[in-house]
């Protein structure tokens, strides 16, 4: 079953931008809390959650059914797309003002599980330090703990700027996509979860939702980010999920490395503080865990989840 049909598209407001989302409802039980809500990765969108998003409302595996809601992000998806507002102070405001709208967003209410993965990490990260007890619990998936400002920002956007995307068809693309995918598996839920990332063009090839420029523009603000000092902010609940694989070369490596220093300063900083945290690592996974492990990231979170107050 192609899990990522059962959600349906709605708007939600961000801060003087419309913001789409997808929302997966339970179709046969009320939703218990809390909900979750998911941020996508950069250069992402909603539909990257759909193989998870799917499991978790239908209460999979052997859990109650929760209400879930991922958002595009300004640039991203189906979102206004604004040449301005790529910092973290207003990429937040606009989660905020989303989570006001659907009614998780006042402390003192439905408190959700704020998930993010990646560069989306980062996001409620930083959300949940500056709106204190609106959380019920925050979740990192392989991100929230990216530090960029070891190397220069010359090195990071010449490292990580998005390659130059050559005019071709989604099947090709697709097509490209299955062998990259290879070792890992490439099937119907992956490849409608990346589809959302791409826009059709009238001469039938596509191209990225997320331009280059706009890209940079967040990259930047990462380069400019400090999670280490944030964590120090964080009074909810914190689950860390990054992975990591024995064979990684080159920058990949280097990556992890750094990854690895940051997590362990991030557990000291919460067990200093008395923060709880707990963290699992992904074990020969890639950075998109969501999409090679959903059955047993939807695991992982749900039984976070079960720990916390709605």
């Amino acid at each position: 079953m192609d899990r990522t049909l059962a959600a349906s598209r709605r708007d939600v407001p961000g801060a003087g931008v419309r913001l789409s989302a997808l929302q997966w409802s339970p179709r046969t039980r009320p939703a218990q809390p809390p909900p979750f809500l998911l941020h996508h990765g950069l250069a992402s969108s909603a539909g990257f959650w759909g193989p998870l998003a799917a499991r978790l409302a239908a209460g999979e595996p052997g859990g109650p059914a929760r209400a879930v809601v991922a958002i595009d992000a300004r640039g991203h998806g189906e979102s206004d797309r604004p040449d301005d507002g790529y910092d973290f102070a207003t990429v937040t405001s606009d989660l905020h003002t989303a989570l006001l709208a659907l009614g998780w967003g006042t402390a003192g209410v439905l408190r959700p599980v704020l998930v993010g993965h990646s560069w989306g990490g980062n996001v409620v990260l930083e959300y949940a330090a500056r709106h204190p007890g609106v959380a019920a619990g925050v979740a990192l998936v392989d991100g929230g703990f990216i530090e960029l400002h070891h190397m220069s920002w010359e090195e990071t956007a010449r490292e990580l700027a998005p390659p130059t995307f050559e005019a071709m068809t989604w099947r090709e693309f697709s097509a490209r996509a299955a062998v990259w995918w290879s070792a890992t598996g490439w099937d119907a839920s992956i490849e409608a979860a990346m589809r959302h990332n791409f826009e059709e063009l009238p001469d039938g090839t596509i191209r990225p939702r997320l331009s280059r420029e706009r890209h940079l523009r967040i990259l930047r603000a990462m380069w400019e980010q400090r999670p280490i000092e944030l964590y120090e902010r964080l009074r909810c609940p914190v689950l860390l999920l990054p992975a990591r694989r024995a064979n990684a070369e080159g920058l990949e490596q280097r990556f992890i490395e750094g990854k690895e220093q940051a997590v362990a300063l991030a557990q000291g900083v919460l067990r200093r503080i008395g923060t709880p945290v707990t963290v699992e690592w992904f074990e020969d996974s890639i950075h998109d865990i969501p999409l090679q492990h959903p059955a047993r990231l939807a695991a992982r979170l749900e039984a976070f989840a079960a720990t916390l107050a709605g």
